[in-house]
């Protein structure tokens, strides 16, 4: 089982097929997909980096605030609160990149046109 799902097979953006292999490593199919994005959509590709990172840096603030905890032991049982801190904060980062591919989907057929058929 890959440890990160494998890339679409179609752009987020503009719909274009990025390869015609049935089967395909999931490393070749990222290579075609990170080659397309940055050629393509570069402005989309900045975008997506950096809601990357600021989805890992919440992370990393969450992980050490429940280390702290520990290391304090404050004495309470805060298990529920991180838990939802982490669940909110992977549905946030879901509904923005959600949003924000939306966005750039519309922004990029007002200057192309809708995708083709392929």
């Amino acid at each position: 089982m890959p440890i990160a799902p494998m890339p679409p097979r179609l752009c987020p953006i503009c719909k274009e097929r990025l390869w015609e292999e049935d089967r395909i490593s999931r490393n070749l199919a990222l290579r075609y997909y990170l080659t397309h994005v940055h050629n393509t959509h570069l402005e989309f590709q900045r975008w997506n980096n950096r809601l990357v990172w600021k989805f890992r840096f919440a992370v990393i603030v969450i992980i050490l605030a429940q280390f702290l905890q520990v290391v304090i032991d404050v004495g309470l049982r805060l298990e529920i609160i991180w838990l939802g801190l982490v669940v909110t904060a992977v549905a946030t980062m879901a509904f923005q990149k959600r949003r924000g591919t939306g966005r750039f989907r519309r922004s990029w057929m007002e200057e192309h046109g809708m995708p083709s058929k392929q």
